[in-house]
């Protein structure tokens, strides 16, 4: 089953926030989430994510246009916390602790939220 905390990004964010994503997302396992592949290419987008992940051991993303249609997702980065179709979305570039902070204070997901933040 497909976690319900999901963190959709796009590869022309800087680097060092995808790294924080990638982070903070392997920490507290949500879903890191692109659209398509970079340059329409498989190589290139597997290139790109070994430039970001290798050094780390940390990371990677899901390539999903599906996702992004399902959640409506037209701008990034968008946290979803997704929990039998109750949703909350929180959008910026925060972080992914920060963005759970906004939802456990006035989510419909609050308690979920804030067990995600207990693994911290």
């Amino acid at each position: 089953k497909a976690p319900p905390l999901i963190i959709f990004i796009s590869t022309s964010m800087p680097k060092t926030s995808i790294q924080q994503w990638a982070r903070q997302a392997d920490l507290l396992g949500a879903e890191l989430v692109i659209r398509g592949f970079v340059n329409n290419s498989f190589k290139d987008t597997v290139m790109l994510a070994q430039e970001l992940f290798v050094k780390d051991k940390v990371g990677g993303f899901n390539v999903d246009p599906f996702k992004f249609k399902l959640y409506n997702i037209t701008a990034v980065p968008c946290v979803v916390l997704d929990v039998n179709k109750n949703i909350d979305m929180v959008l910026g570039d925060i972080g992914l602790i920060e963005a759970l902070k906004i939802i456990q204070a006035r989510g419909v997901n609050a308690i979920i939220a804030q067990q995600y933040l207990s693994k911290i």
